[in-house]
């Protein structure tokens, strides 16, 4: 009510009795608390569309949930600003590679076969002058020279002094053998090349030890697979000071890559 007595619009709106004022408070209040309920819903089920949007790619979308927010989606698309163009990029075009042979490396060894021509085609067919070279083709080949399997004769001089020779009777002269170079194996058949050529086809070639076994049989020397499962594994006891070292070093990085 103004100072002049009369009643304003909001002053009409609600009842004069005090019980109907509790009543359209009631109902107020119910209507708040279905609203405040339905803007939670709508929050959660906002929460989940946007996690199927930009969440995995195999997760699909409902389309009543999409109905639910078409407005509202619709609202945030007109109120965004349009992203500006961005430009395409130009891949450079790719490389083509070519075709025909490849030219083999320069550290390969290389034996050269020099091809003449035979002694009765030298003279010249006009005037039967010797013609001159005056220049020369190559061509290279690829060839494979297969493994070779050798002995090796560890032959230890030894030394003695003649002139103590007449002291044998009082225990012999003194006797020097010179020294045998270190082996993996201690007093092992297996050189260093044999068995790093077992470890290398079993390990890195995955070649099973009974066939190493054949392969070896055509070279003409029989070694069984037991045998060479037990050089692997002192092979292995040996080069174990070296896998300390690089285990070491690895873990002294600050990144360590693994696949």
């Amino acid at each position: 009510m103004t100072t002049d007595g009369t009643n304003t619009p909001a002053a009409q709106a609600f009842p004069g009795d005090l019980a109907a004022c509790h009543a359209l408070i009631q109902v107020q209040r119910e209507q708040l608390d279905k609203a405040e309920r339905r803007i939670s819903q709508m929050e959660h089920q906002l929460q989940q569309l946007l996690r199927r949007l930009y969440g995995r790619s195999s997760e699909k979308i409902d389309p009543k949930q999409m109905a639910l927010f078409a407005e509202m989606l619709g609202q945030l698309q007109a109120d965004s600003p349009s992203p500006a163009p961005q430009p395409t990029p130009v891949e450079p075009p790719p490389q083509r590679q070519g075709h025909g042979r490849r030219r083999l490396g320069r550290d390969l060894p290389r034996e050269r076969r020099i091809h003449d021509l035979p002694e009765a085609e030298k003279p010249c067919p006009c005037c039967h002058q010797v013609r001159e070279v005056i220049g020369q083709e190559v061509s290279e080949q690829i060839d494979f020279e297969p493994a070779k399997v050798k002995v090796i004769e560890h032959v230890r001089l030894k030394y003695a002094c003649k002139a103590c020779e007449a002291k044998a009777a009082e225990g012999g002269p003194q006797i020097t053998v010179a020294e045998k170079p270190l082996s993996p194996i201690e007093k092992g058949l297996a050189a260093p090349g044999l068995l790093a050529y077992i470890i290398v086809s079993r390990f890195c070639d995955h070649l099973p030890y009974h066939r190493l076994e054949r392969i070896l049989e055509r070279h003409d020397i029989r070694i069984a697979r037991s045998t060479q499962c037990d050089w692997a594994a002192q092979s292995a006891l040996a080069l174990k000071p070296l896998y300390d070292l690089m285990l070491q070093e690895v873990r002294a990085s600050r990144v360590i890559h693994t696949e």
